[in-house]
């Protein structure tokens, strides 16, 4: 379990932001959160060109860099194909079923990228629903100022996620 190899400094992103200690240490309970309740076997956060944040879980021989190098150029051709056939939405998922394990690549807000592997006896509807809370969560500590995000409210209550899985029911009766 890697976590955020800066160490508590503030990261400037390529893409203008800047990450301070609190907004990463809220981050990291997020991603901790998801970690346990998906249970996600590999997550890594990074930002829109490459650029590792976080890693948590994942083999000894993964090389994180390397690979959230190659997300960061997944999603982005994703992306073009969305445009080009009029696809694109605001919020970006991939997915990809693997032989033994699920992978997913979602846009955590405008900047990141949020890498999550997990196995294949995870329900695709509770994952999807858990890491795209997550990404959401992220992307909002990432837009409050680095005070706020101290006491952003961490992680989803199993009464929020029951509403949310109630609302998605809801609405795949109601197309």
């Amino acid at each position: 379990m890697m976590g955020n190899p800066y160490n508590n400094i503030s990261l400037y992103l390529r893409a203008g932001i800047t990450i301070f200690p609190s907004q990463d240490k809220a981050i990291e309970e997020v991603l901790v959160n998801l970690l346990e309740r998906c249970p996600a076997q590999h997550i890594l956060l990074l930002d829109s060109s490459g650029l590792l944040i976080n890693s948590l879980g994942g083999g000894k021989d993964t090389n994180p860099v390397s690979l959230a190098s190659l997300i960061a150029a997944d999603l982005a051709a994703s992306k073009e194909i969305a445009n080009l056939t009029r696809q694109y939405n605001n919020c970006q998922l991939v997915m990809r079923e693997g032989e033994r394990t699920n992978t997913f690549i979602v846009e955590a807000g405008q900047y990141l990228i949020l890498f999550v592997q997990l196995s294949k006896d995870v329900p695709l509807g509770w994952a999807r629903l858990m890491i795209n809370e997550t990404a959401n969560q992220i992307a909002d500590i990432i837009k409050k100022t680095p005070e706020t995000a101290e006491q952003s409210s961490i992680g989803t209550t199993d009464e929020d996620l029951s509403s949310q899985i109630d609302d998605s029911i809801n609405d795949l009766w109601s197309q």
